[in-house]
């Protein structure tokens, strides 16, 4: 599992991303295409920018970074195989005390 993480996020929580699915995509909930995004570690930090932003998919192959506005857990049957996504990332808040 892949995890990427942003401190400081709202009252006392951190904002969590992580790989849940690798070589899958969520569909019909895509609010942005950003082409030319050289790693998954800049797609995670163009989502945890777009308050929109709930989870996101990477597409290694073709440079591309897909903003999503919901999560799998919500929408389990747009979660499909996509032999060229690197993977699926879900947010996730992450309260520190």
């Amino acid at each position: 599992m892949i995890l990427f993480v942003v401190s400081g996020y709202g009252d006392d929580a951190t904002l969590a991303f992580a790989c849940t699915k690798e070589k899958t995509a969520l569909i019909n909930h895509m609010i942005y295409n950003i082409t030319d995004v050289p790693d998954v570690v800049s797609c995670f930090t163009f989502c945890a920018l777009v308050p929109k932003c709930l989870s996101f998919n990477f597409v290694a192959s073709k440079s591309m970074c897909q903003l999503n506005d919901a999560l799998a857990k919500q929408y389990p049957r747009d979660l499909h195989h996509d032999v060229n996504s690197s993977g699926y990332y879900d947010a996730m808040e992450i309260n520190v005390y």
